[in-house]
């Protein structure tokens, strides 16, 4: 095949005009740190980076789930502490009303104590977080007990489990209701009950019986079971939020290993691009010249 003047001219600016796209794209992975800025750049590559991107947000928001439960179940947990400090308060008063010598009016005056914690405990069991009743179930607008001791939501009411989603179709119960049961009792109402029933027979002025310090060791043995709930629920959150935590920094290296440049592959790429583009206009100068003058005659 004839080669002609216009195919030579054709070949040359053709290969002119690829140089400097060339450094063009070499100068914008070096000024942004990047290497991929559009689909063309590397098809598999963006693909690749999207998939982490999407890895990356969706373990951003198992870890906020985490983060949220965490705050449950430290005031969960900060509630629980609070009840077993009262519960031990009251059996120390109450062992105090067992006394058969205690007259009419200490027993009395033991009784308006035990009513002090009585009301410290109802504040307890309903306690709130950002304004939400902590073992109201679903129902976390209302308060679950009442001054009597009383659960004030029916068993088949709102009384649901709250979850949070920590993993892919891992969800976890970050709440204990106020109608939980420990060995088939209500731990935190029978708490109430308990103390409703020191209270008003400290202020009738009758002794403590034996079976009232049972009730409070075994109201004291339910919490405790409690707070052990708490805590594996909170040891499972600690050790998925560890596994998210690696994992994301996992991601962010291969993301990185993916879409940031290399910056001495790039630079020795660039200096070799412009080495080959200064020599092809050099190249073109010389092919294109006497090509010209001989136009022109």
């Amino acid at each position: 095949m004839r080669i002609t003047q216009r195919m030579t001219m054709d070949n040359v600016q053709r290969n002119l005009a690829a140089g400097p796209e060339a450094l063009a794209a070499l100068q914008d992975q070096i000024a942004s740190g990047k290497r991929l800025h559009r689909a063309s750049d590397d098809p598999r590559g963006v693909s690749t980076a999207l998939s982490l991107e999407a890895l990356s947000r969706q373990n951003d928001q198992y870890l906020r789930n985490i983060d949220s439960a965490k705050s449950w179940l430290d005031a969960t947990g900060s509630a629980l502490d609070r009840l077993g400090s009262l519960l031990s308060n009251a059996r120390d008063l109450a062992v105090r009303g067992a006394t058969e010598t205690l007259g009419v009016d200490e027993r009395k005056a033991l009784g308006k104590q035990m009513d002090g914690l009585l009301s410290e405990a109802l504040s307890v069991v309903n306690s709130t977080l950002d304004g939400k009743y902590l073992f109201a179930g679903f129902a976390t607008d209302s308060a679950p007990f009442a001054a009597d001791g009383s659960f004030t939501q029916a068993p088949s009411g709102p009384v649901g489990d709250m979850k949070r989603e920590i993993r892919s179709g891992v969800e976890v119960v970050i709440n204990l209701r106020g109608n939980c049961l420990v060995d088939g009792q209500m731990p935190l109402q029978r708490a109430l009950t308990t103390l409703i029933a020191l209270r008003d027979d400290l202020n009738a002025g009758n002794s403590v019986s034996a079976g009232s310090l049972q009730d409070l060791d075994s109201c004291s043995s339910g919490v405790v079971a409690l707070q052990g709930e708490v805590g594996a629920m909170s040891s499972r959150l600690e050790a998925t939020e560890k596994s998210l935590n690696d994992e994301q920094v996992s991601v962010a290296a291969r993301l990185s290993k993916v879409m940031d440049t290399d910056m001495a592959e790039a630079v020795t790429q660039l200096t070799a691009q412009e080495t080959a583009y200064q020599t092809a206009l050099e190249a073109a100068a010389r092919v294109l010249q006497p090509s010209l003058l001989d136009f022109l005659r």
